[in-house]
């Protein structure tokens, strides 16, 4: 409480200050318009609590208030600003040090038109895509039917604007003038976790929840499922899943009102989608008869008629699926958030995580993520050639010379992808050899199929 009437008088202290800096006509006294009105008494309090909050943050009281008094100013950095009603709004501007070069600007928002979200503040999703094209366009299709697009936050890394991509730039101001923030980064790759951390800061204030995700990664909700007639438990449990997968507003609210205040990361658990050029490496998918696929494309999204994606015979996620947090916990998260930390669990998810990869039982949501990494062989082609062109912590590793993988340790499934399609000379054949040993096979072989054509 001790700083509570200080930072609503300062509040109070700082409007004026902002009036008489944007506005040289105002004096105290003078007429004014509604939207020169002072803020109320809730507004006041709204914005004490976000000044409180800040100076517990700042080491140089004085360097806050020179940031909240020019936010623009270069020398400042533009880091945060309080606006009239109280919620913080972003940098337009966040750079690395000199160890970790990269730059990202802010597009802000010019909606024309507003998508609105059917959850209000609840989440906000932080994507991070590059010449996404079709998937940024899939992601958006699906998260935007619950979220909206305000709170849907586009980190752009490096998309070439003035070649093949023009898909994505269109995109990008498409969804810009729907209401999403876009991010524009430069920089190596392998700074990712560290753009995105940085910019999921930016908008902590802005919801409960906050979700980092690729930009092939789409969100669902595992509920109870129906049975339908003449079906019984006992065919129900012969592979055939009691749950199935949702995807509106009443059930992710749901999801996330029941997770408990554990201050940790929760967990997504997670599967990848079958891709549709298998051939006939396919589940047996005669116990879903019943469930009926549909077209859905309000922003001229299709579907690749994706059907399943493949589910662990554990039915639970493990220690690293990706995660999500609640935004006042969130401390950062990693290349591949698969770990992610929180102000008061940094690094501990290796003490924790059992040999069978569970995690802690407070971490378990109800949220499934569906990935829609490598749809067809082209897919899978290109995502280990960007990888070995990528790199990660010691550089790329795109030559000719053999290579150890084990000594890659945040891009060992890159290194091990581009090795065998090294050893087979690029040969066609072959590489859809790899293609459907590694990737179809597995999948049928070891996991169940979850059906998720209904939700698109």
């Amino acid at each position: 409480m001790k700083y509570i009437i200080p930072a609503v008088f300062l509040g109070c202290q700082l409007w004026l200050l902002w009036m008489v800096s944007n506005d040289p006509s105002f004096e105290c006294g003078h007429p004014i318009n509604k939207d020169q009105l002072p803020p109320t008494r809730e507004e006041l309090e709204q914005a004490a609590l976000i000044l409180v909050s800040a100076m517990k943050r700042e080491d140089d009281y004085q360097t806050f208030i020179s940031k909240l008094l020019h936010p623009n100013d270069q020398q400042n950095g533009g880091i945060e600003q309080v606006n009239k009603i109280g919620f913080t709004t972003p940098s337009k501007v966040i750079k690395g040090n000199e160890s970790k070069k990269f730059h990202c600007d802010l597009q802000i928002r010019q909606p024309s038109q507003m998508l609105p979200s059917k959850v209000g503040n609840l989440a906000t999703f932080v994507v991070f895509q590059s010449n996404g094209g079709h998937q940024l366009q899939r992601f958006i299709s699906h998260h935007s039917k619950v979220i909206g697009m305000e709170n849907i936050v586009i980190i752009d890394h490096q998309s070439d604007r003035s070649l093949a991509e023009s898909h994505t730039a269109l995109l990008l101001d498409k969804y810009n003038n729907l209401g999403s923030d876009i991010w524009t980064c430069d920089g190596s790759f392998k700074y990712k976790a560290h753009m995105w951390s940085e910019i999921i800061h930016q908008y902590k204030e802005a919801s409960e929840f906050v979700f980092p995700l690729d930009v092939d990664e789409l969100i669902a909700v595992k509920t109870a499922r129906k049975l339908v007639q003449n079906e019984t438990d006992h065919q129900n449990s012969n592979h055939k899943e009691m749950e199935e997968l949702s995807w509106n507003a009443e059930d992710f609210k749901n999801a996330l009102i029941k997770l408990p205040n554990s201050e940790k990361p929760f967990k997504l658990e997670q599967g990848r989608t079958l891709p549709i050029d298998c051939g006939d490496i396919q589940w047996n998918t005669s116990l879903y008869s019943d469930v009926v696929n549909r077209d859905y494309d309000p922003l001229g999204f299709t579907t690749d008629n994706v059907k399943y994606v493949g589910r662990r015979r554990s039915r639970e996620s493990n220690c690293l699926d990706k995660a999500f947090f609640r935004s006042q916990d969130f401390y950062s998260t990693d290349k591949g958030n698969h770990v992610g930390s929180t102000r008061r669990y940094r690094d501990t998810w290796r003490k924790n995580c059992t040999k069978d990869g569970r995690h802690d039982p407070d971490q378990k949501s109800d949220l499934y993520l569906m990935h829609f990494q490598q749809v067809n062989f082209a897919e899978w082609l290109v995502h280990f050639l960007r990888g070995a062109s990528d790199g990660g912590d010691n550089g790329p590793f795109n030559t000719f010379q053999d290579q150890d993988c084990t000594l890659s340790k945040t891009s060992q499934h890159y290194c091990t992808g581009w090795e065998k399609i090294k050893k087979v000379k690029f040969d066609p054949k072959e590489m859809k050899k790899i293609y459907r040993k590694d990737l179809c096979s597995l999948l049928v072989n070891h996991q169940y199929p979850f059906p998720v054509g209904h939700l698109f």
